[in-house]
């Protein structure tokens, strides 16, 4: 017998713009479904727009609207946070809004001075009033460290907002000594407001 390749082929298109609908029925064939319908759980790809999209049971998901940003943040900016925060630098267009998506990481080589004091670290959107990261002493560190950012829960206020950008600070005074630069890794996706 020949070798066969096999493929599996998902729903497209091929037209600018086009993105998957809901189905208006459970049956593609009781004549109510058009080309752009799709299933929980099925995927569907604009060939011209590079965009890969798929539905859960929660409506159609663009899976391209999952985004990264790695921050890096030398120590001479780090022992100012408290009064000058540090932005991502995050495009966020008015009309959405960045919204975290897993864990955020900070890892940082140890350059031999400990961050003393005020150790602790929160992110926010620019202009919110509550945070969504507070990672209590996550700069009293002594040793190469790659650890998970605190998500916290928000209560009341805002902690993101509408077309802004992300930063992160030092909420209760500069930390009085530290020589060790850091990196933030996030994924986060663009939310329609």
């Amino acid at each position: 017998m020949a070798d066969q390749d096999s493929r599996i082929r998902i729903k497209r298109s091929t037209t600018t713009g086009q993105v998957p609908t809901v189905a208006p029925s459970t049956d593609h064939t009781d004549g109510t479904w058009d080309a752009l319908d799709v299933y929980v759980g099925e995927l569907f790809l604009n060939t011209v727009d590079d965009r890969l999209f798929v539905r859960t049971d929660n409506g159609i998901i663009d899976v391209n609207a999952l985004r990264y940003v790695r921050l890096e943040i030398p120590s001479t900016e780090i022992l100012s946070m408290y009064t000058t925060p540090k932005q991502f630098g995050l495009n966020v267009p008015s009309g959405y809004a960045a919204v975290p998506v897993g864990d955020i990481y900070m890892g940082a080589t140890y350059a031999g001075v400990a961050y003393a004091t005020n150790t602790s670290l929160r992110i926010r959107s620019v202009g919110g009033s509550n945070n969504f990261v507070s990672a209590v002493n996550a700069l009293a560190f002594s040793a190469d460290v790659f650890i998970p950012l605190a998500a916290n829960a928000v209560s009341s206020g805002k902690a993101v907002i509408d077309g802004a950008d992300w930063e992160i600070y030092v909420p209760a005074g500069a930390p009085s000594a530290g020589t060790s630069d850091i990196v933030i890794y996030a994924g986060y996706r663009l939310v329609k407001l």
